[in-house]
């Protein structure tokens, strides 16, 4: 079973600067379902224990147009984990911005670093590797853009990403690399 909530709230402070207000919590209960005479169940049942993983988190920013052409965005966001008995808390800043070079054409820059539980490579679903001893998984992500207006409210979007990934755990050996 699984229960999430997720809300938000925008306020226009003035004409160029609107605030937002977002939360999400989470709660999903784990239990392994393989049969105790499966080779390796030890070991299964070391990786997927029976938990209760639980997360809550909120997000601030503000979008500010100082000029006609240029949107900034500073945002920041606070997590916190637990799963079984491990917890952990992380807060990230990002930002972006939006620079509009004609009425078609718009560059989109954005940077911002991210936390997340460890996870399981072979994305098999309702696989989650269990706990959070080792700690949270980071980013520091950057993308950049182009957006263009191509015809009757299409738009189309080429992006270029890069990520540094710190943290990440092997969850064979629970090793950091």
């Amino acid at each position: 079973p699984q229960f999430v909530t997720r809300s938000g709230i925008e306020h226009r402070l003035s004409p160029e600067l609107l605030v937002s207000l977002e939360h999400d919590t989470s709660i999903a209960d784990y239990e392994l379902q393989v049969p105790t005479t499966v080779q390796g169940f030890d070991v299964l049942r070391a990786f997927f224990p029976t938990r209760r993983d639980m997360s809550a988190g909120a997000h601030i920013e503000a979008t500010w147009s100082p000029a006609p052409f240029v949107t900034l965005s500073p945002g920041a966001r606070v997590d916190t984990y637990r799963s079984g008995t491990d917890s952990a808390s992380s807060a990230d800043a990002r930002f972006s911005a939006v620079i509009i070079g004609n009425r078609h054409i718009r560059a989109i820059e954005t940077i911002g670093t991210s936390h997340q539980p460890p996870g399981f490579v072979p994305q098999i679903p309702g696989a989650q590797v269990g706990g959070l001893t080792n700690g949270l998984q980071r980013s520091l992500q950057l993308s950049s853009g182009i957006a263009f207006d191509i015809a009757n409210e299409f738009t189309g979007v080429v992006t270029a990403f890069e990520a540094q990934y710190l943290n990440l755990v092997d969850p064979i050996g629970q090793t950091r690399t």
